[in-house]
């Protein structure tokens, strides 16, 4: 609660909370209502030690008019933020699709994505528990424990995994705030 919402493991990457509020009546999540409320990490951080990753979330949105592109996780996917390497990763809305969201990475010459085309959808007001699972080039969603979409990539790299991760706001600007719910976000250096 407060101003902060802090790592629960020893590795301290705590973010600060700008807008954000705190709602304890859903077992605790953070409340994002697209207008420049969101949560920074104080500093950059590996969000991997490798090149696979597992990322892990429990959201609920709250809008049928998200705004197009609106990032649930963005780990510095552009330009580069002072204490980031730039060109990381991204949880986002897949255009103006509503409520359809798509995983990309960096790779080190570009994005590999599928086609930045759904990888999955959160029904409005419902909370949804979403696993993404990269593993070498194939990328695995899991919806509430079930085996969903999955793709292959064309490069396993993930280039840059120590970034400034931004939860409901896109690195660069407000354009793309998350209207929802985000509660228990994990990120591992594995695929779980």
């Amino acid at each position: 609660s407060g101003t902060s919402w802090d790592d629960l493991t020893s590795n301290n990457n705590d973010f600060t909370l700008t807008g954000a509020t705190f709602d304890s009546g859903d077992s605790g999540s953070l409340n994002f209502d697209g207008t420049n409320d969101y949560a920074t990490a104080d500093s950059s951080f590996a969000t991997t030690t490798g090149n696979d990753i597992t990322i892990e979330f429990w959201a609920k949105s709250t809008s049928g008019s998200q705004p197009s592109y609106a990032n649930i996780i963005d780990a510095n996917h552009s330009t580069a933020i002072t204490g980031s390497t730039g060109s990381g990763w991204v949880i986002q809305q897949t255009g103006g699709t509503q409520n359809q969201f798509y995983f990309a990475y960096y790779n080190g010459s570009g994005y590999e994505s599928n086609s930045d085309a759904a990888l999955f959808t959160l029904d409005q007001d419902a909370w949804t528990h979403i696993a993404i699972v990269k593993n070498g080039t194939g990328v695995q969603v899991y919806k509430n424990g079930i085996a969903g979409t999955s793709w292959t990539a064309s490069s396993a790299t993930l280039e840059n995994p120590s970034q400034i991760v931004h939860i409901a706001r896109y690195a660069n600007g407000s354009t793309r705030d998350f209207i929802g719910k985000i509660a228990q976000v994990r990120l591992y250096s594995s695929d779980y």
